[in-house]
């Protein structure tokens, strides 16, 4: 069986992998269903990270016009991902 995507040893990932995940996801993506079906996670886990990093300052929260939220990477966001990609 393969590793979910982001784990490449086959071990569970960590909070901050996820949230890595969660902002890489961010490139492709605005809105949290497509979020969890790229990271491989809960809604919970994603909507939880969601919050921390809104509250961090590495995401924004808008609306799409209608009832529900989307999500956009911020500059710090942007280089926090880069500077933890750099380290892998």
């Amino acid at each position: 069986m393969e590793p979910p995507p982001g784990n490449k040893n086959g071990k569970r990932r960590g909070t901050v992998t996820i949230a890595m995940d969660i902002l890489d996801s961010l490139n492709y993506t605005r809105k949290i269903t497509h979020m969890i079906m790229m990271t491989n996670s809960s809604f919970i886990i994603v909507r939880r990270l969601l919050d921390h990093l809104q509250r961090e300052a590495l995401v924004e929260v808008g609306s799409d016009g209608g009832p529900r939220s989307v999500y956009r990477m911020t500059k710090k966001g942007r280089e926090a991902l880069e500077h933890y990609n750099k380290l892998l």
